[in-house]
């Protein structure tokens, strides 16, 4: 995994992906599961510095481009 160092909720997730998706429908919520990580963000720092990497795709444009392969794998089965 390597990230930008920024936190971006679930909530946030859903409601990016909805707006792509065209879904107006509210997320679908359960209870929080035992171990499960409320916070984290992951520092790209050695990545940057060791191999020259920095992001070339904001989140929005990268949620974008994985839900129309989704909908491209999904039309394939059909």
């Amino acid at each position: 995994n390597i990230g930008t160092g920024q936190q971006t909720s679930v909530n946030e997730l859903y409601q990016r992906l909805a707006e792509l998706a065209g879904v107006a429908e509210p997320p679908l919520r359960g209870p929080a599961r035992d171990g499960e990580v409320r916070n984290s963000a992951l520092d790209a720092t050695r990545a940057m510095s060791r191999l020259s990497w920095q992001p070339r795709v904001d989140l929005s444009e990268g949620l974008g481009a994985t839900l129309e392969a989704a909908r491209a794998s999904l039309a394939m089965l059909a």
